[in-house]
C-alpha cells in the first residue's frame, strides 16, 4: 500500500515509471448468457480471470465486449452504461459489469400444405440455436399488421376467405422471441363458378 497517492509509483506498458495516484479497474460479467471483456491487460469472463488491474490515475481504458456463441451483449452497468463504448477514466477506482444474455432461438418453416379448394392452410415449424419453450403464430391478410398468439406445430387455418395472406411463426426462449420470424406468403383464390350447359 502507498502512504500517499502522490508517493505511488507505477510502471506503464512501455516500462517508464509513473509517479502519482494509482487506481484499480475491476471488471465482471453477468446475465443468462456468457462472453468476455478485454482491454489493456483485462481479459474477463467465459473462463478468463484477468478481471482486475491497477493503472496510473487518469488513464483511460477502452473495454470491448465479445459475446460467446448463442449469446448477445445486452449492455454495461456500474461505471459504464448503455450498449456503446466503455472507456472509464481512472480518476478513482472503477467497477464495470458487462451483461451477456442468451440470444433468442431461430425459427424456420419446415413444411406447408395449401388446399385452396377447401380454403385450408397448414404449416409446420421448428426452432434452432438456443432452446425454445413455446411458439407464437400470426396469420394476417396483405397490408395488415401481424397479431401473434401461442401456437403449436403443425398449425392449421380453415375456412379462409379469398385473398393474400402472410403466415409468420416465431420461437420463444429464455432470450425472448425470435426478432425475425419465419414467414410464408400465399393466396387463396376465388372458386371458379361451374358453367351450366343448356341441353
Amino acid at each position: 500500500s502507498c502512504p500517499s497517492e502522490q508517493l505511488c509509483v507505477a510502471v506503464d506498458d512501455i516500462g517508464y515509471a509513473v509517479v502519482g495516484s494509482i487506481h484499480t479497474l475491476t471488471v465482471s460479467t453477468s446475465g443468462s448468457g456468457s462472453g468476455t471483456v478485454s482491454g489493456s491487460g483485462i481479459s474477463c469472463g467465459n473462463g478468463n480471470s484477468d478481471c482486475s488491474k491497477s493503472f496510473p490515475g487518469g488513464t483511460g481504458v477502452a473495454l470491448t465486449p465479445a459475446p460467446a456463441a448463442g449469446s448477445v451483449f445486452a449492455g454495461w452497468s456500474g461505471d459504464c452504461s448503455g450498449t456503446g463504448a466503455c472507456d472509464p477514466a481512472l480518476s478513482a477506482d472503477r467497477s464495470v459489469n458487462a451483461i451477456f444474455n442468451l440470444a433468442p432461438p431461430n425459427t424456420s418453416i419446415t413444411r406447408h400444405r395449401l388446399n385452396p379448394r377447401k380454403r385450408l392452410a397448414t404449416f409446420s415449424f421448428a426452432s434452432s440455436g438456443n432452446p425454445a419453450s413455446s411458439f407464437q403464430c400470426s396469420l394476417a391478410k396483405k397490408g395488415r399488421a401481424p397479431h401473434f398468439a401461442t401456437c403449436h406445430s403443425p398449425q392449421s387455418y380453415r375456412r379462409l376467405k379469398p385473398g393474400s395472406y402472410t403466415f409468420e411463426a416465431r420461437a420463444i426462449g429464455i432470450g425472448g422471441a425470435d426478432p425475425s420470424p419465419a414467414s410464408f406468403g400465399f393466396k387463396i383464390k376465388k372458386p371458379h363458378k361451374k358453367k351450366h350447359h343448356r341441353h
